[in-house]
């Protein structure tokens, strides 16, 4: 055992003011699991700690306490201030006022090994000096590689440098948010590097540029088709992955939004035109190539005609908007046969008003081209 005079920090005097703004999110942690481990500690009792050592301890090497020179500052304490010390906080400078003290929107992204140093420590530094707190904390898990913990010892170190090199940015950025999962610990292989570039972005992606490109040359077509110009069915269903995806990014899911990115170019964009065969509709239709309108739209503009039902897709979109949780997918029936359909379930409404929730949450069916919503 050790046992030297040292200098101490408060710690206990913000025990409940770190509670409440834990609990009701004004310091938000995500995700929840993180939230409720930080509250527990909190929880059984906050202790002061101790931010200094000795010189004779700290073999001299470190800053000095202001005013002792015989106690160094204790590094990890000195390194949370670099958060600010990197915009002039020592002279109030333009930075430090503009992106610290101004700035509503401070996201942490942290490691789960140091969530106390971030999520309980610093904050009570913050409060305790007066200063603008974090609005959120966001707690990812490791890398492992085939599973095992990355280590030199163990060799298995893949080195990022090469991998960019060999495969570009992009394709290791996308690997890396598709497959990692954002609040868990995730693992990484060549072997499902290279599956993953392969699947999606070499046959996916890749493939539906490349049909595309080559059908402009074929076809000659000169016209840029406007959005309102998509088949109804296809149109309202890009906008509902919109705002999925629009939901997943504010939650920091970003799997999750690739995921619903990806769905829609295998089936709104591949399928789409496997469906409506513009090859063939060259030679029968060329008005219909350029510009495809449903029969849902022609019915609604036809006049003597029953307007479309409350739930038809265009009526759904202007209602209020609920946000819900566990992205899943189900089957629905279109004009042009079976597609697959972005659909939440376990239907939790929160904030009704919320910017980029959607219906599109609920179980969507498509019956006939209207969509027909089922809370």
């Amino acid at each position: 055992m050790i046992e030297e005079e040292n200098y101490f920090f408060k710690l206990s005097n913000y025990q409940k003011r770190l509670e409440k703004l834990i609990f009701s999110n004004e310091l938000k942690i995500i995700p929840e699991t993180r939230k409720n481990e930080v509250l527990s500690f909190i929880q059984s009792g906050l202790e002061d700690f101790s931010i200094s050592r000795s010189n004779q301890r700290a073999k001299n090497w470190g800053i000095s306490v202001p005013g002792d020179d015989s106690q160094k500052i204790y590094v990890w304490f000195d390194a949370l201030s670099n958060y600010i010390n990197a915009l002039d906080y020592a002279t109030n400078g333009k930075l430090f006022r503009e992106f610290w003290q101004k700035n509503d929107n401070i996201l942490h992204v942290i490691g789960k090994g140091i969530i106390r140093f971030h999520a309980v420590y610093w904050p009570a530094i913050l409060l305790s000096a007066g200063l603008n707190l974090p609005r959120t904390i966001f707690v990812h898990g490791y890398l492992t590689i085939n599973g095992k913990k990355i280590s030199k010892s163990l060799g298995n170190v893949i080195d990022p440098f090469e991998t960019v090199k060999k495969y570009g940015t992009d394709a290791v950025r996308y690997f890396l948010l598709r497959e990692i999962p954002t609040f868990e610990d995730g693992d990484f292989s060549i072997k499902r590097f290279e599956e993953r570039y392969n699947s999606d972005l070499a046959n996916g992606l890749g493939n539906l540029v490349s049909r595309v490109l080559a059908m402009i040359e074929k076809y000659s077509l000169k016209t840029a088709i406007s959005g309102n110009k998509v088949e109804h069915f296809y149109r309202t269903h890009f906008g509902m992955a919109k705002d999925v995806v629009y939901d997943c990014l504010d939650k920091l899911e970003i799997s999750e939004a690739i995921a619903v990115i990806w769905r829609m170019i295998g089936i709104l964009g591949n399928k789409y035109i496997d469906n409506i065969k513009p090859w063939e509709l060259k030679k029968t239709d060329k008005n219909k190539l350029t510009a495809c309108n449903s029969q849902h739209q022609r019915r609604r503009a036809e006049p003597g005609k029953a307007k479309p039902s409350a739930a038809c897709c265009c009526s759904a979109s202007r209602r209020r908007r609920s946000s819900y949780s566990h992205l899943k997918y189900s089957s629905i029936a279109s004009p042009h046969g079976q597609f697959d359909s972005v659909q939440r379930e376990a239907w939790q409404p929160t904030d009704i008003s919320t910017k980029r929730s959607t219906l599109a949450r609920a179980l969507i069916i498509v019956k006939n081209g209207l969509v027909v919503e089922y809370p």
